[in-house]
């Protein structure tokens, strides 16, 4: 199934994990969610470290036996192997068993994106050689793709000519409710 799913990674460097095997103490993981945060079991350093979307970590028996529920169970190391289950508890695949070198961003465009590829780009531009240069910028290309086009409309109102439209039309309907009534009888008396 994971097969099917390209991320647009290349995971050439990841060593061949057998499918449905659960995690195991000594297995690489690797995290495909920035924010993820982990227990490491040293209860004297505060325990907890967060960690960020291709961030590598070797999965260690204290791991597994912090993230026991209240019931017993073993909670996400139970997971790692199984994208389908991490979709259902998470809405997303937090975890991959084995390493795989992944780009920190999660999609073109985002925050990290934006950030990454303004800092390769301002060290391709400040290439002095002009072939190196063009190199350079090409290998950006290549890596982070095109910039996403984003397309955002700006409506300017104004309020001035709403609200006498608004009084325009008030008029137009003239009074309302018991003040023309109250009026008449005024007068009528």
């Amino acid at each position: 199934m994971s097969d099917l799913l390209d991320d647009n990674f290349d995971d050439l460097t990841a060593p061949e994990i057998p499918t449905g095997r659960p995690a195991q103490p000594g297995d690489t993981i690797t995290v495909a969610t920035s924010g993820v945060t982990i227990h490491t079991g040293q209860f004297s350093m505060g325990g907890g470290v967060t960690l960020s979307r291709g961030d590598h970590f070797t999965l260690t028996s204290p791991m597994i036996e912090a993230s026991r529920d209240i019931t017993g169970a073993v909670t996400w190391p139970s997971i790692i192997h199984d994208e389908q289950a991490q979709r259902q508890k998470w809405g997303q695949v937090r975890f991959m068993l084995g390493r795989h070198e992944i780009e920190p961003w999660a999609a073109p465009g985002d925050a990290l994106w934006e950030l990454h590829h303004r800092r390769a780009m301002d060290a391709a531009r400040s290439i002095v050689d002009a072939d190196a240069r063009a190199d350079a910028l090409a290998k950006v290309r290549e890596r982070f793709g095109e910039k996403p086009v984003s397309t955002s409309y700006t409506q300017y109102r104004d309020h001035r000519a709403e609200v006498a439209a608004a009084d325009a039309a008030a008029l137009r309907q003239g009074p309302r409710g018991n003040y023309g009534v109250h009026r008449e009888a005024r007068h009528g008396q």
